[in-house]
């Protein structure tokens, strides 16, 4: 008898975590909406580079793979932080201006 009541409880939470889940995912969205929208405003503002020439910046290395790319305002300016899976796992967070283009930090990820 109690399995059937547990599972009567575990059953009424699936809508409940279904909404969750929903609003998790939708808000998600839109705020990587709203931050592809400022980058593009930016962009066209001249106030940051094009990812594409910032990556550029980075030195070439077969097999080196993005995984995560972050615009950011530090200390007043705007950065390009990307991290990359490079060969051997090593995983290293370059650090541009993104004005400029100029590298500002590199940083072995642990």
């Amino acid at each position: 008898m109690r399995r059937v009541r547990w599972a009567k409880v575990q059953l009424m939470k699936w809508p409940y975590i279904s909404v969750v889940f929903w609003v998790i995912v939708l808000g998600a969205t839109i705020t990587l909406a709203d931050d592809h929208e400022q980058a593009r405003q930016l962009r066209m503002q001249g106030d940051i580079l094009p990812l594409e020439e910032v990556l550029q910046q980075l030195p070439h290395m077969q097999d080196a793979r993005i995984i995560e790319v972050e615009l950011e305002r530090e200390h007043g300016r705007y950065v390009y932080e990307i991290e990359r899976l490079e060969p051997g796992g090593v995983v290293r967070e370059y650090v541009f201006d993104a004005l400029s283009g100029a590298l500002l930090k590199t940083e072995r990820e642990d």
